[in-house]
Formats: structure tokens, C-alpha cells, sequence
């Protein structure tokens, strides 16, 4: 075995039993002064916790959109003007992008108590500005440019011109709002 040396780093490998050969699989690196880390994607077996809640979300979020569609349209018999597929298509594309958003805003919190009062200040300036509320162009002209920033915003748009306008997933304002969703 040969031993490599770097300045100003210290490594150290562990067996910790994530392999079933019992090789070291549990790396550590530290470094002797401030230094800006990059990260290597491998093919684990093993996900970070945040992965595994992300995609946790992602699945309930997903779960639930068929479940309000369903309901909305068996149980209610509320009938949308546009193709069912592309209203969830359109809330599919909205709980990816709101778990993302989740998990970005919570890597700032140094705990869970902190990462929960994150939330009525990701979630309000959305629900007052994105058009759910007041429409975006009967908003002071100060707000407006916020309001063109959040997803909701993009998603109303989009569910509204489907729903109600009957639009298709090719109409140029739904790929609009898609792809400002996914940016």
C-alpha cells in the first residue's frame, strides 16, 4: 500500500462496513487551514440523509397531486378545459421544484428549529406575490420583479392557461413557465 502525502491536508479511511468486502469505505479529510471543498459524485449504495428526505417529499408531493386531481375530478366533477396529464405534469414539475427550494433554503439552518422558521419567509412573499391572491399585474410596480422570481408564480400561470384557457403542454407560455420553473 502507498501512502500519499499533500500539504496542508490529513485523510484517514474506515471500514465502517458499507461494502460487504470489508475494505475501507468511509473516507475523511480535513484540512490544516480554510479551504473551499468540492464535491465527487460516485455510485454509492449509501444517500446523504437530505437525498433520501428530498426524495421522500417529492414522492408524498407527488402522491398528493394525483390524489387532488382525482378528487377534484371524480368526486367534485370539476371539469378542466385543458388535458389532465399536463395539469400534473405542471404540479409534478411544482412539488420537484418546492422540495429543491426546501432543501436549498434548509442547508442554511444549523437545525431543525431554524430550517422550520425558514419557512413563512420562503412561503408567504409566494402566496401574497405569485398571483394567487392578487394578480401579478395588479401588484404595486415594487413588488412585481420579486413576484417574477418565484416558481409559484410560473405555476399559477401555467395551471390557469390549462385548466381554464384549455392551452397545450406545447403552447409557448407553458413551456415558458416550465422551463422558468426548472432554471
Amino acid at each position: 500500500m502507498s501512502t500519499i502525502r499533500v500539504p496542508g491536508f490529513k485523510f484517514a479511511g474506515v471500514a465502517c462496513g458499507i461494502k460487504k468486502s470489508r475494505r475501507k469505505d468511509l473516507a475523511f479529510i480535513l484540512s490544516e487551514r480554510p479551504a473551499t471543498a468540492a464535491a465527487l459524485f460516485t455510485t454509492n449504495w449509501v444517500r446523504a440523509a437530505p437525498v433520501i428526505v428530498g426524495m421522500r417529499r417529492m414522492r408524498r408531493g407527488l402522491i398528493q397531486a394525483v390524489v387532488i386531481i382525482a378528487f377534484t375530478v371524480l368526486v367534485l366533477n370539476v371539469r378542466y378545459t385543458g388535458n389532465i396529464a399536463t395539469i400534473f405534469l405542471i404540479e409534478a414539475m411544482l412539488v420537484i421544484v418546492s422540495v429543491s427550494l426546501g432543501l436549498f433554503v434548509s442547508a442554511f439552518a444549523r437545525n431543525e428549529l431554524q430550517a422550520v422558521q425558514f419557512i413563512p419567509v420562503v412561503l408567504l412573499p409566494q402566496i401574497f406575490l405569485s398571483g394567487l391572491l392578487v394578480p401579478v399585474d395588479q401588484l404595486p410596480d415594487l413588488l412585481r420583479p420579486i413576484a417574477a422570481v418565484l416558481p409559484l408564480t410560473y405555476a399559477n400561470e401555467a395551471l390557469r392557461a390549462v385548466m381554464i384557457k384549455g392551452f397545450p403542454l406545447s403552447d409557448p407560455l407553458i413551456v415558458r413557465d416550465l422551463a422558468a420553473r426548472t432554471a
